[in-house]
């Protein structure tokens, strides 16, 4: 019986480092295929690292529709080799991210440069823990961490 248990407890242990390790170390940032087939047509709802929450809808035709801190931008997006960007028309705000799945429906971003077209990013351990924002795809139901944003 003492045997059972301990297999018992070494199997749950193992599931749940299982599913605790890929949300924490995800196997890596999308590619521009990934990108695409995850973004176009879709519309994302999500949050910034600060809490405020933001909507995307990201047509097939590359514009864009923007809505967050109580103001509606239309604009552009584009994916890049693993940069995927996106800018507003009439405004210079905007820039690329990396892109990153930490769990079925939820998408973690990093900034890879602002205003610029071909900005670069350090890939450290920092990286991977400083999102600048959270999103998912708003046709599903968010896998994101309901805790409170830091």
């Amino acid at each position: 019986m003492r045997a059972l248990r301990v297999l018992v407890l070494a199997s749950a242990l193992a599931i749940w480092h299982g599913s605790t390790a890929s949300a924490v170390e995800p196997d890596g940032f999308f590619g521009e295929t990934e990108i695409r087939d995850l973004v176009s047509g879709t519309t994302f709802e999500g949050e910034f690292v600060d809490g405020v929450k933001w909507r995307e809808a990201y047509h097939t035709d590359g514009s864009l529709d923007y809505d967050a801190h109580n103001a509606h931008w239309v604009g552009d997006w584009h994916a890049d080799g693993e940069l995927f960007c996106t800018f507003y028309r009439g405004v210079i705000e905007g820039g690329c991210y990396l892109v990153r799945q930490m769990s079925a429906n939820c998408y973690y971003f990093y900034v890879a440069g602002v205003g610029i077209d071909q900005p670069r990013m350090s890939r450290g351990i920092e990286d991977r823990q400083n999102w600048y924002a959270r999103g998912w795809r708003k046709n599903a139901v968010s896998t994101c961490p309901d805790q409170a944003v830091s």
